[in-house]
């Protein structure tokens, strides 16, 4: 029987923003949903970030971009999940500010 919960992907575009960034996916690891995807994608960022973003969601997709190509950096994400047949995709910066509240 097929899942009955549609497949949601989250993006997350971040640049050198290792905190920010540790703030809206530690929330975000918590989420209950079962079927989701999320993608962090990173504008060549020369921070902690991507370590940072590998430890709290071990479900957590990485794709790093070689320049920051600025905000249009998030439809390298787009395109993951398009590929990996999301229903519905929510798009976040890094600065977001989620707090425990999506749990």
């Amino acid at each position: 029987m097929p899942n009955a919960d549609p497949k949601v992907g989250i993006v997350v575009l971040n640049y050198n923003g290792a905190a920010l960034l540790r703030e809206t996916l530690e929330p975000l690891a918590q989420i209950r949903y079962p079927n989701r995807v999320t993608c962090v994608v990173d504008n060549a960022s020369t921070d902690a970030s991507i370590r940072d973003a590998q430890a709290f969601d071990g479900r957590a997709v990485i794709l790093r971009q070689d320049v920051n190509r600025g905000g249009p950096g998030v439809n390298l994400g787009f395109e993951y999940l398009l590929k990996e047949k999301c229903d519905y995709i929510l798009k976040l910066d890094n600065d977001v500010g989620l707090g425990a509240s999506c749990v």
